[in-house]
């Protein structure tokens, strides 16, 4: 499986992943790829864009903790 296609089934398997999980735990949920570039979300319109605080982690190589408040001032 080559490019676009390996992309395209990459994405789905995450956005079964994402939907079965948030069943669960009913929250948003996204999950990105290893340049923040959402592959699967609870909001699919997010799929495919920029996920700015996933991109921190990954260039920090360490998690990041955020306080509520700061939640929804930090770009999505």
């Amino acid at each position: 499986m080559k490019g676009a296609g390996k992309i395209l089934r990459i994405s789905h398997i995450a956005q079964n992943i994402i939907e079965k999980t948030s069943e669960i735990l009913e929250f948003p949920i996204s999950m990105t790829d290893e340049r923040g570039n959402i592959i699967g979300c609870t909001d699919p319109n997010r799929v495919g864009t920029l996920h700015q605080s996933s991109l921190d982690v990954i260039k920090r190589n360490d998690m990041i903790s955020y306080y509520p408040e700061e939640v929804n001032t930090y770009p999505t």
